[in-house]
């Protein structure tokens, strides 16, 4: 069995760990957009030196470095979509209503982003992955005449 055989999506359940992370990191955010005093990342009070999108964020790079191009190229992934939408989304909510604090923040932050993050896949992702394979190919065909 090869390392390629044991990241195929369909042998693992690494895509829901790095749904989480995504989570995680909208919810560590959500403590430094918009602090409330006695509200405090959970991760951050319970480990002391680090915060939830600190960690989540490592853990997200790491497991997407293992499975990046297998999960873009055999079916859809929103995980990532998720992850970069998670942060601009938080943003505009916090300087729009700076008074809602952290819970309503990530209670707003997490549908809206994984919202986005489907429609990025659709619109976006999916489209520039399919234009890749067809430079593949016809790249192969090229080198083959």
């Amino acid at each position: 069995m090869t390392l390629h055989d044991v990241l195929r999506r369909e042998n693992n359940n690494l895509d829901l760990f790095r749904l989480i992370a995504a989570y995680l990191v909208i919810i560590g955010h959500a403590y430094a957009l918009a602090p409330q005093a006695g509200q405090q990342d959970p991760i951050l009070r319970l480990l002391g030196f680090d915060y939830s999108g600190s960690m989540a964020v490592k853990l997200f790079f790491f497991l997407s470095g293992l499975v990046v191009v297998n999960s873009l190229l055999d079916k859809r992934d929103v995980a990532y979509g998720v992850y970069l939408w998670g942060f601009p989304v938080q943003q505009v909510f916090a300087e729009s209503w700076p008074q809602a604090g952290p819970l309503v923040n990530q209670m707003v932050s997490l549908p809206v982003a994984t919202v986005a993050g489907v429609i990025s896949w659709y619109l976006v992702e999916k489209r520039f992955i399919a234009i890749g394979r067809n430079v593949q190919r016809r790249m192969k065909k090229t080198d083959a005449a």
